[in-house]
């Protein structure tokens, strides 16, 4: 199988393995033609965030094709990542307060969670019930996708768990609206509990 991970560096990579679709087809669509099996490859980020702040995003060319540099990316401290039975990586990225998604078919990076790339957030734990491209965060973590496609991930900062509803409308499924401190709130609703630095998730 094909391995993906993100480095806190700023990139998402994939270690490629013949047996397994969605690196080829993400390479392939950023202009590899020679995959080697067992090799690391760079398929998103590589930008300076000092020349696109914040973070950026773009078309299919958003790695390094051979020994010429095409990223035209910019990832702030990706960390977390999940793949969907598309075969799309959704990834928080951390520092730029985002969710991202990278197509499985076409390489292209999109922001699906904070403001359009290249905006800086304003930390906070705003937006519920709305769109999750007009929501604010603070250090978002880990990532998890169910089986309908719904995306939960630790807002970190905030100390709670979030979700991105298949409407792309976001909520919080746990902790209490941003607020951190001593943990609280066993055999009451989720979403009344206080907690603490959330990390990562698991289902």
């Amino acid at each position: 199988e094909n391995v993906f991970f993100t480095d806190r560096s700023g990139y998402v990579d994939a270690v490629y393995n013949t047996s397994g679709t969605s690196a080829a087809t993400i390479l392939g669509a950023e202009g590899y033609t020679i995959l080697d099996q067992g090799y690391t490859y760079i398929i998103a980020g590589g930008q300076s965030i000092s020349t696109y702040p914040n973070d950026n995003d773009g078309g299919s060319s958003v790695a390094y094709n051979g020994s010429t540099s095409t990223a035209n990316t910019a990832l702030n401290a990706p960390w977390g990542i999940y793949g969907d039975s598309a075969g799309d990586l959704i990834f928080a990225d951390n520092s730029s307060n985002k969710i991202k998604k990278l197509s499985g078919s076409t390489a292209v990076l999109t922001t699906i969670g904070g403001p359009a790339a290249g905006t800086a957030t304003t930390v906070g734990h705003a937006g519920d019930g709305g769109a999750a491209t007009s929501a604010q965060m603070n250090s978002p973590i880990g990532v998890i996708l169910d089986a309908s496609g719904n995306i939960y991930f630790a807002d970190s900062g905030n100390s709670s768990v979030r979700m991105i509803g298949t409407n792309g409308n976001i909520s919080t499924v746990a902790g209490t609206s941003g607020t951190s401190g001593t943990y609280t709130g066993e055999g009451g609703l989720a979403t009344s509990a206080v907690m603490n630095t959330t990390y990562f998730l698991s289902m």
